[in-house]
């Protein structure tokens, strides 16, 4: 998306695909910024078929690639929990008056 000094030498050897998924991420935050919707005129430049609706109660989300669509469900269930618990510890940690440590080197 932002060509650095690191990305630079890889674009060249990237697809067809790549290129075109890029450009999608790119128009799709170009258009969050501009409009406050993603998905706003995408459907004319970067094949985006649908909307990109809300994640609703069944928490839908958009598959980004070089077509994005709207899949059902939950992304990644098994990662979500696994970021539910981290963070329930977390907040558990810190009602229990946990602070921050020092790092010893």
């Amino acid at each position: 998306m932002f060509v650095t000094n690191t990305t630079r030498p890889l674009l060249p050897s990237a697809g067809a695909e790549s290129k075109q998924t890029i450009q999608v991420v790119l128009q799709l935050w170009t258009n969050f910024i501009k409009y406050g919707n993603p998905s706003r005129l995408t459907s004319l430049t970067c094949n985006i078929r649908e909307e990109w609706s809300d994640c609703g109660t069944q928490r839908n989300y958009l598959a980004l690639n070089n077509r994005p669509y709207m899949v059902p469900g939950p992304p990644l269930r098994r990662r979500l929990h696994f970021w539910r618990q981290v963070y329930a510890q977390y907040e558990s940690y810190v009602a229990r008056g946990g602070g921050l440590e020092a790092k010893t080197p």
